[in-house]
């Protein structure tokens, strides 16, 4: 038992500085912590462990490390016949190879990770492993596909009754039809990941929503209608109370006015350039 609450409590203190950006003093106590775990015979603990490495390493760039640690999670919970933990494991393999734009290991894995998730009934997660998949194959510029996987993901959450999930694979849907300059679907995306957003009254995630149309906008070359989302996340983020994400709004308007200053016509671009400055200078006030 006292070897279990060091493992427990050694755990917790690697969190702890993760938390903090300092991972590379993580490493030596989850490798303690995989140690003890082993030297018990707690197999799911020792898995736990690994896993919790695999991840560890990832952040720091490691991903050769990630990559074995990750498969000997994966073993172990196959020889404890835990579907969901090598589910999960595999994902570090999958991001873990994404990293390194080798893009059809990465989707081969993530597509097994899926199968497993598929079979367990967990449309949450299995969601989330579709989205993974439509980012690998848009990466690997297979707009199709992803757009595909992103519309696949967003049913499973509307299953699932996650608006907030149903929101994520919206975000990605109107990206993906602006890459490929559907501006009228990429904009009734955003329009609905924003209705779904309100759904939930997450205030904050509704200024990201904004913030998203904004963007969609002016890859459409509607620079008056990006600057009135962009106006509007202010006005959302003020009342989020949430400095950073007014910041970010305000440095987005000075880029949209910029943008409508060019498309009016380049004798109002020094005016409009003024106006860019104005809020920018807010925002690091």
């Amino acid at each position: 038992q006292d070897k279990r609450s060091l493992a427990m409590a050694l755990n917790s203190l690697s969190a702890v500085y993760c938390a903090k950006r300092q991972s590379e003093d993580a490493v030596p106590l989850m490798e303690q912590a995989q140690a003890l775990a082993q030297e018990m015979g707690d197999k799911r603990l020792e898995a736990s462990a690994w896993d919790r490495l695999a991840e560890i390493h990832l952040e720091r760039h490691s991903y050769a490390e990630a990559v074995f640690a990750a498969e000997v999670a994966v073993a172990i919970y196959q020889d404890l016949q835990d579907s969901h933990g090598e589910a999960l494991a595999l994902n570090c393999v999958t991001q873990a190879a994404f990293a390194k734009k080798d893009f059809e290991k990465a989707a081969q894995t993530a597509a097994e990770q899926r199968a497993m998730l598929q079979q367990l009934g967990d449309k949450s997660r299995e969601a989330g492993c579709a989205l993974n998949i439509a980012n690998i194959r848009a990466a690997g510029a297979k707009l199709e596909d992803a757009i595909a996987l992103a519309q696949e993901a967003q049913d499973l959450y509307r299953e699932n009754k996650d608006k907030a999930g149903e929101a994520k694979a919206l975000r990605m849907l109107a990206e993906l039809y602006a890459d490929k300059s559907d501006f009228d679907q990429a904009i009734e995306a955003a329009k609905d990941m924003r209705k779904k957003l309100q759904e939930t009254g997450n205030l904050r995630a509704e200024v990201g929503a904004v913030r998203t149309l904004s963007g969609v906008y002016t890859a459409a070359s509607m620079a008056g209608e990006a600057l009135r989302s962009a106006s509007e996340a202010i006005v959302l983020a003020k009342k989020a109370h949430d400095k950073t994400l007014l910041a970010e709004s305000l440095i987005l308007v000075s880029e949209t006015n910029l943008a409508l200053a060019v498309q009016d016509s380049p004798d109002t671009l020094a005016k409009g350039s003024d106006r860019s400055v104005k809020p920018a200078q807010e925002a690091y006030k």
